[in-house]
């Protein structure tokens, strides 16, 4: 069986750098501050990637110490609430395939050449 949790993708909008922000948290309230939302408990994809993309660096950079995020209600585009399961890879099942003799490619037959002949 997979572990999963739920977490919520949160879409909005950021006024002073004038961009669509999306992150991803474990918790999403509403704040004690009067027209705002709390989100706490952020969750960034995997470090151990090869390939970093620059808006998600620079996303991880911003909010990496944020204990609780307060945010307009007006300035939310969706809220998106979704489980995450992570497989146990080592629970998987293996399917095997028993090796098939494989004939050698055949050449594609060229075509014939045109005929003298009219047929009617």
């Amino acid at each position: 069986m997979a572990d999963s949790r739920r977490l919520y993708r949160i879409k909005f909008t950021d006024k002073v750098e004038k961009k669509t922000i999306t992150l991803i948290a474990a918790k999403v309230t509403v704040s004690d501050f009067f027209g705002l939302i709390a989100i706490e408990q952020l969750v960034f994809a995997n470090n151990n990637k090869q390939i970093v993309l620059p808006e998600e660096d620079s996303i991880r950079q911003r909010y990496a110490a944020t204990k609780r995020l307060h945010v307009p209600y007006h300035n939310v585009i969706s809220i998106e609430e979704f489980i995450e399961d992570t497989p146990k890879l080592h629970k998987m099942p293996v399917r095997l395939h028993k090796n098939k003799p494989t004939s050698p490619p055949t050449e594609p037959s060229s075509p014939s050449p045109p005929s003298d002949e009219l047929t009617t």
